[in-house]
């Protein structure tokens, strides 16, 4: 299986010499050196900026930046803990990937030496080497967004107070399909960086009680029933455009929209008027296939005290009398998960088992997709799908499922078609296939 994207972007930039007035001589600023900044500004400064991005908690734009005391290692300077990540096993900078050698060993030397400045400037950067993003570079003619709102009034941007910390916010429309309308392409709208994490977007047959299009509101359990997932972002994820074959699944005309968006203002950011959300481009023109969300995992949660390497699983055998085909994976857990992975059990047996997503150094910053080997992978009647999610809880209390970050979460949300066919009977209506 493959990733559907590579993180890279920018970690630091160079500062240069500080001109004065009156003829005095410019005080040196100190800068990086190039052979230095020429690997970091290509890896992983998207988030670590100046201010910080998607929940990173310091920026590292720069030698002041890098000599600082780190946030969340408050007796440690930040190049220390640039060391331990970029050779972290588990937890990997950048997310999900181990530099190559030669990029280590040049870092590894430097901080050796205690992080000396050098000569460095910013003409040395190299060119960012990120993915666009954004509704500016799909590839299609935007047809409906979806965005942040304030509480009934959709043309005003929602204001995050300074003390919502880690919230997760909702955010009601009308269904604007047809009823044959289907997604093509998704893009984010990335309106304040400082603050977003994530987003999803889920088409309902109904509300929750006493929410009506226009309202925002905090979410919880409620919004999951009579919701679908439809698509996802979080920080390193790009464009989703859907080959020309396929069609996503919409509400149709009669339905409901619901916008959730992840807000991160741990750090009290007191201007923050936020529009995040996503554009898409439809068809009116049926594709080959239309592929539906169906979530695998496990709602069984419940992590011990100081466990470490503690496992969940969940099974699937799904109700179907005629193969399925899975186009995509969106693992999803939280921040005290260590591995997720899915596999197929042909025919329910242990000799026979097909991998279909695997992430074994989870990072909840940097969630991505997955496409199966080949492109596709197809699941016959019989075949069980194993959902295995490995946690470590640092804490002293146990750790049980729920929407919050603090707790945890175990799925596989699965790109198939036929819509709507990957489900256990009980789960048909949801699609859900969770046993």
């Amino acid at each position: 299986m493959m990733r559907t994207k590579t993180w890279i972007a920018p970690l630091l930039a160079i500062s240069g010499l500080a001109a004065c007035d009156g003829g005095d001589e410019a005080p040196e600023v100190l800068r990086l050196p190039a052979h230095v900044q020429a690997i970091v500004d290509a890896r992983c400064g998207g988030c670590h900026s100046d201010p910080p991005q998607f929940s990173a908690p310091m920026s590292v734009l720069s030698y002041e930046a890098m000599h600082a005391m780190a946030v969340t290692s408050p007796s440690r300077r930040v190049f220390e803990l640039v060391g331990d990540r970029i050779h972290d096993e588990a937890r990997p900078m950048p997310p999900g990937e181990q530099l190559p050698a030669e990029e280590l060993a040049v870092l590894d030397a430097w901080i050796a030496a205690g992080a000396p400045a050098g000569q460095g400037s910013t003409d040395d950067a190299g060119a960012p080497m990120q993915a666009p993003i954004g509704p500016e570079h799909l590839p299609c003619e935007v047809t409906h967004e979806f965005r942040a709102h304030a509480p009934g009034a959709m043309d005003a941007p929602y204001e995050l107070a300074p003390a919502a910390g880690n919230t997760t916010m909702c955010f009601a429309f009308a269904s604007p399909f047809t009823d044959v309308e289907q997604g093509t392409a998704f893009a984010p709208i990335i309106d304040d960086p400082r603050v977003l994490h994530h987003w999803i977007i889920f088409g309902a047959t109904a509300l929750p009680e006493g929410i009506e299009p226009g309202d925002a509101w905090e979410c919880g359990t409620a919004l999951n029933q009579g919701s679908q997932f439809l698509q996802g972002w979080a920080p390193g994820g790009r464009n989703s455009v859907l080959p020309d074959t396929m069609g996503r699944e919409l509400p149709g005309s009669t339905g409901f929209v619901v916008l959730q968006v992840h807000y991160w203002n741990v750090a009290g950011y007191g201007d923050v008027r936020d529009r995040s959300g996503v554009a898409m481009c439809s068809t009116q023109t049926a594709r080959e296939h239309e592929i539906g969300t169906s979530t695998l995992g496990s709602l069984a949660i419940a992590i011990p005290p100081r466990a470490r390497g503690h496992e969940v699983v969940g099974r699937c055998t799904p109700a179907i009398t005629a193969p399925v085909t899975v186009v995509g994976s969106g693992l999803h857990m939280h921040t005290h998960g260590v591995s997720i992975r899915t596999e197929v059990l042909r025919g329910g047996s242990e000799a026979d088992v097909v991998m279909l997503a695997d992430e074994p150094h989870w990072d909840f910053n940097a969630q991505t997709g997955w496409i199966p080997p080949g492109g596709s992978l197809v699941i016959n009647p019989g075949d069980v799908l194993r959902t295995t999610c490995v946690y470590d809880n640092p804490t002293d209390a146990p750790i049980y499922f729920g929407e919050r970050t603090e707790d945890e979460m175990c799925f596989n949300f699965v790109s198939a078609y036929p819509a709507g066919a990957l489900a256990n009977a009980a789960g048909a209506a949801r699609r859900l296939c969770v046993e």
